[in-house]
């Protein structure tokens, strides 16, 4: 990042994200993990996965995937073997060191570990006295799986969805606490709208409108305008320069956060701008879409 990232807004723009915080202190910091702990990350990956859970992955493997690695790379097909491994190892050492460790990251390296896994089970059922043990132990990992695929599909309660009681729109307005506002924007805004994400995990797969949203993790253009505006006509024109006509936001998250980012100066600034430039146009599960109005050319 320190070659390629541009740096737009100085320091207003770093003291509003993990600009120069390394991966492994990122996650030292927001989970408390020790050194054991993140040395141990290639295996927590495929034990201790958990959906919808950033500090465990985001995600689920199976252990299997890498349990019968041992017995894979004996026998045949040594070269195919290595590549094989070689391509998965990689793979996981650049989402290591790279970026936030995620499953999704690292999904390329899943076909290369099945087919290894495949070698391995071949290769133990050749050498195995007894294959009915090597059976038993595939069907517990087979009904390990079997169970984490029922419980993801309870969670996802896609029942009705799936009988057509239940209209897609429906289904994920219940689901996704973004969606009803997503909704509105899609309805009620103009076709050359430009919607300012904030808050909302950059989620716009349903936005049917242009969005911008920060390259980071936290509202640094936002923040940096603010800081640098001396009055609310001057932050109104930095947000107009990216041709922003409305906000969509989780609101206690951004509170909080131009709370604990701003002085009382900057914090009367940003309430003189939402009283008189902001309207509210649409509100539900803590989601809020704002539209911007600028007055007198500005």
């Amino acid at each position: 990042p320190s070659w390629f990232t541009a740096k737009a807004g100085g320091a207003a723009i770093d003291s509003a994200s993990f600009a120069g915080v390394g991966i492994f202190d990122k996650r030292e910091l927001l989970y408390g993990e020790n050194i054991w702990q993140i040395v141990a990350l290639p295996l927590r990956l495929f034990f201790s996965g958990q959906d919808d859970n950033p500090q465990y992955f985001d995600g689920v493997l199976m252990p299997i995937l890498i349990a019968l690695l041992p017995w894979a790379f004996t026998g045949k097909w040594a070269e195919d073997k290595k590549l094989l491994g070689g391509f998965a190892l990689l793979t996981l050492l650049f989402a290591i060191f790279l970026v936030d460790l995620r499953v999704r990251y690292v999904l390329p390296l899943v076909p290369p570990l099945v087919l290894l896994m495949v070698y391995g089970v071949f290769n133990i059922y050749t050498r195995i006295k007894r294959p009915a043990i090597l059976f038993a132990i595939l069907f517990g990992f087979a009904a390990w799986q079997g169970a984490y695929l029922w419980k993801y599909a309870v969670a996802a309660d896609g029942w009705n969805f799936l009988a057509g009681a239940e209209t897609r729109d429906q289904y994920l307005a219940r689901n996704l606490p973004e969606y009803s506002a997503l909704q509105f924007i899609n309805r009620h805004t103009a076709a050359d709208a430009k919607i300012y994400l904030l808050f909302v995990g950059r989620r716009a797969y349903y936005c049917q409108r242009n969005y911008f949203h920060d390259g980071g993790d936290l509202p640094g253009f936002l923040l940096a305008a603010i800081r640098n505006a001396k009055n609310s006509a001057q932050l109104a024109q930095s947000i107009r320069s990216k041709q922003i006509t409305h906000l969509l936001l989780r609101e206690d998250l951004l509170n909080g956060f131009l709370t604990h980012n701003l002085d009382a100066e900057q914090a009367g600034l940003w309430n003189e701008f939402a009283a008189s430039r902001l309207q509210l146009k649409f509100r539900d599960r803590g989601h809020a879409v704002y539209q911007l109005n600028f007055v007198s050319g500005v």
